[in-house]
């Protein structure tokens, strides 16, 4: 019997996420009351006992759910976890909303002040900024009595990830009812009870790429592929953004090895 090429599986793609919920959603959601309670934008979001979930969203809440989850090695979802949860159908997320990242357009306009507190001086426009990669201050000067701060570690995207896009200064970042992407919301204090955050497994993402990578040279893909061909297959498998960026940097970085 003749020999059979070498058979090339979908590489499996998987995320460990959920929505904050449980005795877990209500600890947490306790922990960013405790420390910012007195905010209309924090306090409008809560934990309610019936549906045992944290119900209401803002990018403020988000951004304080964060500074509260990450010592565990959580976070909040990015543009690219968002998109992966749609695409692989990992949470029923229809009729919500959730909060992910705030777009940056320019300084001037709506919401110009956080806009201008982010980024002065730094950066082209526009730019979508994930609201894990923010800490949250206190601001008696923004309208809101809270402001944003950039982590020394935060990734800036040079463009704006919305399928649709408004025309403020800083808009909110969102999944809507629909599984749509939304940057036109330039309201940063609305919430309601369809909204909810999306929490994921740092960690867990963290090994994705490394997973993918050692799958990669298995197949001694590094001899079969270039890598405008890697990035093929990556698409194929809902693989974009900075993680595909990620992976195909160390692929190149390996191969000179």
């Amino acid at each position: 019997m003749a020999s059979l090429p070498n058979f090339k599986g979908k590489i499996p793609v998987t995320i460990e996420a959920d929505i904050l919920k449980g005795s877990f959603g209500k600890a947490v959601n306790k922990e960013v009351q405790k420390e910012y309670g007195n905010y209309k934008v924090i306090n409008k979001v809560g934990y309610n006992p019936k549906t045992r979930q944290v119900e209401g969203s803002t990018p403020f809440y988000v951004t304080a759910v964060n500074q509260v989850i990450m010592p565990e090695g959580l976070r909040t979802s990015t543009v690219d976890d968002i998109k992966l949860i749609r695409q692989i159908k990992l949470l029923d997320l229809k009729g919500c909303y959730e909060d992910i990242a705030c777009v940056i357009r320019g300084l001037e306009g709506n919401n110009e002040y956080f806009a201008k507190k982010l980024m002065e001086g730094k950066q082209k426009f526009p730019v979508t900024i994930n609201l894990s990669d923010l800490k949250l201050i206190k601001d008696d000067q923004s309208g809101y009595g809270l402001a944003f701060k950039l982590k020394d570690t935060a990734k800036i995207m040079q463009r704006d990830l919305a399928e649709y896009k408004g025309t403020s200064a800083l808009s909110r970042l969102y999944l809507g009812r629909n599984l749509d992407l939304g940057s036109y919301d330039c309201n940063l204090g609305n919430s309601n009870s369809g909204g909810r955050v999306v929490i994921v497994s740092g960690e867990a993402t963290k090994n994705l790429d490394d997973s993918i990578i050692q799958k990669l040279k298995t197949e001694k893909a590094l001899n079969i592929y270039s890598p405008r061909e890697i990035e093929k297959v990556l698409n194929n498998q809902g693989i974009v953004g900075s993680l595909q960026k990620q992976i195909i940097k160390a692929l190149e970085a390996y191969k000179q090895k």
